[in-house]
């Protein structure tokens, strides 16, 4: 099919009316505006998808206006999300108040280190190894929580928390399982043992 061949602009799916020569725009000077690269607005464009334009048969153009408008029609998606089973109250951990240093201590003072707490509110935990979220589990007591995974073998590169009130913790839990289906509490479903420990760590 040669330039003559081609069918007239208003006759494009999407196409709009002819604006004036001065608005209109290659791939790279409205790529931006609609957030999309110039490269994927040449391939719409060549796939008769996009509205555009061609004088003499040459590169896409594009009018900014109308463009705009397709995208946010016909190819921007709404994604809702996955709302939390219950409405969460925040639990805020206070920092502690800074403590004065004994005495004996007070020619090191400038070198010396707090050592981080070692309470932790209830919390939904979250083992992540290589960027991937691995096991989901609640605990009123992570850093025991932790040392019992590793006796039991597990290995994890993070540990992410989010404090969540003590009366909500296996629904949240079960919540982000459900939702991400982590590899290790998957490979629990199916191991009677594992089952039954967790079952105790609930009740207790």
């Amino acid at each position: 099919m040669n330039g003559l061949d081609r069918p007239a602009l208003y006759q494009v799916r999407g196409a709009i009316e002819t604006p004036t020569l001065s608005s209109l725009k290659t791939a790279e000077e409205v790529a931006t505006a609609v957030r999309m690269s110039a490269d994927r607005l040449r391939e719409l464009a060549e796939a008769q998808v996009v509205p555009h334009f061609r004088i003499d048969g040459g590169q896409p153009l594009f009018n900014l206006s109308g463009l705009k408008e397709y995208v946010r029609r016909y190819l921007t998606a709404v994604c809702q999300g996955e709302p939390l089973p219950l409405n969460l109250r925040p639990v805020v951990q206070q920092p502690p108040a800074p403590a004065a240093i004994p005495r004996a201590l007070a020619e090191v003072q400038t070198r010396l280190c707090e050592a981080p707490s070692v309470e932790c509110a209830p919390c939904v935990y979250f083992l992540v190894q290589a960027h991937e979220i691995i096991y989901v589990g609640q605990s009123r007591n992570l850093l025991a929580r932790l040392a019992q995974h590793r006796t039991e073998g597990k290995r994890w590169d993070r540990v992410l928390y989010l404090p969540v009130p003590a009366e909500c913790l296996l629904k949240v839990e079960a919540h982000w399982i459900r939702t991400l289906q982590p590899a290790l509490n998957r490979a629990g479903r199916n191991a009677p043992n594992e089952l039954a420990k967790d079952a105790v760590r609930m009740m207790s």
